[in-house]
């Protein structure tokens, strides 16, 4: 492959890495709006924040302008390090995202259902939709027939839909 092409192809690596950023950030600032209005259900797919392991490329720039440019720089030096710890950082946030929207969502009295719609999974997580009752009728369950209960009628409604 030609020196170019190269660069090219790890420009736009380093572009669609600027994009799944902005949509994770996105995703967190859409789940955190619903919360605030109370929606009574909200989408929420826990496999979206495994795109923070994209910014792994911001630092694989920094690394490659500073050993063109400055190759005594300490950043050039440390490099393994440097990119090791930032995998590491970015895998450990990437986890800890979906189990703090999760804490969110029971704390605001919602809880899990699979999504109906789903089809199959490619990302990493599972995509669900979060449920919050407040009929009256439903006071007397439990919070797992509460689930079930809610989790089937979303099933059958989807399922007549179709």
């Amino acid at each position: 492959m030609k020196p170019k092409t190269a660069q090219l192809i790890f420009v736009s690596l380093n572009i669609l890495a600027i994009f799944a950023i902005g949509y994770v950030i996105y995703d967190i600032y859409r789940v955190e709006q619903a919360l605030q209005q109370q929606q009574p259900v909200i989408a929420y797919d826990s496999g979206v924040s495994a795109l923070l392991l994209m910014s792994i490329f911001w630092l694989l720039s920094l690394v490659q302008y500073t050993g063109l440019k400055h190759k005594t720089s300490v950043i050039y030096r440390h490099a393994g390090l440097l990119l090791i710890s930032w995998f590491i950082g970015s895998v450990m946030i990437a986890s800890l995202i979906p189990f703090m929207q999760k804490n969110r969502f029971e704390h605001a009295g919602y809880f899990p259902c699979s999504n109906p719609a789903s089809i199959s999974r490619v990302a990493r997580g599972s995509s669900l939709i979060y449920v919050r009752l407040e009929q009256a009728y439903l006071t007397d369950l439990s919070k797992s027939q509460k689930s079930q209960l809610t989790c089937s009628f979303l099933t059958k409604g989807v399922e007549s839909a179709k």
